[in-house]
């Protein structure tokens, strides 16, 4: 991280350097070119070479006076190929204007890992990536919709507090352990208080979505605006080359970020949710073996049985993987890697819960007697063998499949796309519309980051997926056996007591291709992100205002490219730029306060059922 910082330092620095050394501005140039063809004095340029506002040559020397700009060999010839300079004044104005109020607002991302180092890689991920950070935070709105949605109706024991428990967990890297353990869980009376105080501790880190933080956001948002109105009025009197309406622009997807993230209010806390599941599994219960001690039979604690000392029903992903590290680590953005193995646990516990629930609507008790009336605990105990009946039946679901989650991934691939492309892809509409109209350096430059950050975004899936298809083949052997890809011989078992696939060359595989992928992702989003930054400041300093940039020679070819170096009031081509920049404005904004109401009216899923609403 320090070297990326100082890298970036190093370029703008030398990028200031550069730029102070370039001779006068193209004003003075012009100027020149005028004098000399009127005087037929020129050398290297003629009439031809001076252009109207269309980009047009000039054919009589009587019309020399009315060039706006000239051609691009022309102003090679005449002004050279170095970087024209801005005043030191206005570079100060245009950053603390457009740039240092977005990264003031990076404070507000949701940070909580176990170093500082995993959430300065966070930002970096959310900067060089945004694709990423949009796509994560879709996915945990979703999420939570998706996983209320599947329990509406679902009426038995802490089922609700299950709920929140299952949308608190989501930064949290999960695994489940023996399903005699969550059975019990689901179905023993003593067990709901585990629920609730699992729910109850997480939901103690609060709501960040708070009356100071709307504030902020607020005056970031209108002085975002106040300067936009500003620049509007200014366009004539300020170099346009310089003008920082397209940084605004491309910059609006970290607003639209920060404030879902506040809106949402992860648990990202590693340390806090660590402590309160420990906390919640010192209570859990499990079913005894037999009938011998009926006192037993609505549960025994785990702490106090020897066997169980080591497992619990939800446990930490603690051992050092390195396949696993971005599911490790608690900043939301990386709920990308998470989203498959969260999807897979809770579709097991909401089975389980579901199970449960028609057993009850069906006057079914656990240990498989007569239902009492009067004492649903009793009903709700029995043995570790008759929990597991009561939660599963004989339908199968396989447990690498998503089923209904097709659409909700579709939508967060969708909502991430149109963030960053709404957003970047309108700071590349104002550099298109602004004379000389079409394709140069620094739209370039936007189009390179933009198409980066996509590209890092679809290693970064890929590596997820397949990190979850080898977790599926290791994955404990106790839920393995429900799966018919699995082979159940005792050949299939390795060292660790863990089911695999027939194919462990397959498996191998795709755990290498997982990692690689995953590191030239982050080491693209790195790059991304240091070049963005610097890219939104040395624009401003004058290091893309030259003959190649200014010409579009990119978009136009050397042959068609010219200089427009005079924009004025009233013109067809200022009145291009002023509805360009416009359309540019509302593009980026529209963009990031479409996704941040979706993601506002998605947070309002429906409630389940009360539990205590069925007899």
């Amino acid at each position: 991280m320090r070297f990326c910082l100082t890298v970036l330092t190093l370029f703008c620095i030398l990028s200031i350097s550069f730029a102070s050394e370039a001779p006068g501005k193209f004003e003075g140039c012009l100027k020149t070119m005028i004098r000399d063809v009127k005087s037929q004095n020129a050398t290297g340029y003629g009439i031809q070479d001076l252009r109207d506002d269309d980009g047009k040559a000039l054919l009589n020397i009587s019309q020399a006076d009315t060039a706006t700009g000239m051609s691009y060999s022309s102003c090679i010839v005449a002004c050279g190929d170095q970087s024209h300079t801005t005043s030191w004044v206005e570079v100060g104005q245009q950053t603390g204007a457009w740039v240092l109020p977005s990264l003031a607002i990076i404070a507000q991302l949701p940070f909580g890992a176990h170093s500082s180092l995993d959430d300065w890689i966070a930002v970096i991920l959310t900067l060089g990536c945004p694709a990423l950070a949009a796509y994560s935070l879709a996915l945990t709105v979703l999420n939570g919709q998706w996983i209320t949605r599947r329990f509406d109706g679902v009426a038995f024991g802490a089922a609700s507090d299950a709920v929140r428990c299952l949308r608190s967990l989501q930064q949290t890297p999960i695994q489940l352990g023996r399903k005699s353990l969550l059975a019990s869980l689901v179905v023993l009376p003593r067990n709901d208080r585990y629920w609730n105080t699992l729910a109850d501790s997480l939901d103690e880190q609060g709501n960040t979505w708070t009356v100071p933080v709307i504030i902020s956001l607020g005056w970031v948002a209108i002085a975002y605006l106040l300067t936009i109105s500003i620049s509007f009025t200014e366009l004539v009197n300020v170099d346009v080359s310089v003008n920082g309406l397209a940084v605004g622009a491309a910059w609006c997807f970290l607003l639209a970020i920060v404030a879902g993230w506040l809106m949402v209010s992860p648990k990202s806390d590693a340390r806090r949710n660590a402590k309160c599941l420990r906390e919640a599994n010192a209570i859990a219960h499990i079913a005894p073996e037999d009938e011998s001690e009926p006192s037993d039979l609505q549960g025994i604690c785990l702490e106090h049985d020897p066997s169980y000392t080591k497992h619990r029903a939800f446990e930490l992903i603690e051992e050092p993987d390195i396949l696993l590290l971005d599911q490790m680590c608690s900043q939301p953005i990386y709920n990308y890697a998470r989203f498959y193995t969260w999807t897979a646990i809770s579709r097991q516990v909401h089975q389980y819960y579901r199970n449960a629930h028609f057993q009850r609507f069906n006057s079914h008790t656990v240990h498989g007697g007569m239902p009492d009336r009067h004492d649903d605990a009793r009903n709700r105990s029995g043995t570790i063998s008759q929990v597991i009946e009561y939660c599963e039946d004989d339908k199968f679901t396989p447990v690498d499949s998503l089923g209904g989650r097709y659409e909700d991934w579709v939508i967060a691939c969708g909502l991430a796309l149109g963030l960053q492309w709404g957003t970047i892809g309108s700071a590349i509409l104002a550099f298109v519309v602004t004379p000389t109209t079409g394709l140069g350096c620094r739209s370039l430059s936007y189009l390179i980051y933009g198409s980066v950050a996509t590209l890092a975004w679809i290693l970064f899936l890929i590596s997820g997926w397949l990190a979850f298809k080898v977790q599926l083949r290791t994955q404990p052997n106790d839920y393995a056996r429900s799966h018919p890809k699995f082979v159940a011989s005792s050949s299939s078992m390795d060292t660790t007591g863990k089911s695999t696939y027939a194919h462990p060359q397959i498996t191998a595989f795709y755990r290498f291709l997982s990692i690689v992928l995953r590191r030239i992702a982050k080491t693209l989003t790195t790059i991304n992100a240091m070049g963005f930054v610097a890219i939104c400041f040395i624009q401003f300093t004058g290091t893309f205002n030259k003959c190649y940039c200014n010409s579009s020679v990119i978009g136009r070819g050397a042959d068609h490219a010219f200089n427009l170096v005079l924009l004025k009031t009233g013109t067809a081509a200022m009145r291009h730029m002023t509805a360009g920049l416009a359309g540019s404005v509302v593009l980026s904004f529209g963009c990031g306060a479409g996704f941040a109401s979706f993601l506002r009216f998605r947070l309002k899923p429906k409630r389940i059922s009360d539990p205590h609403s069925y007899a």
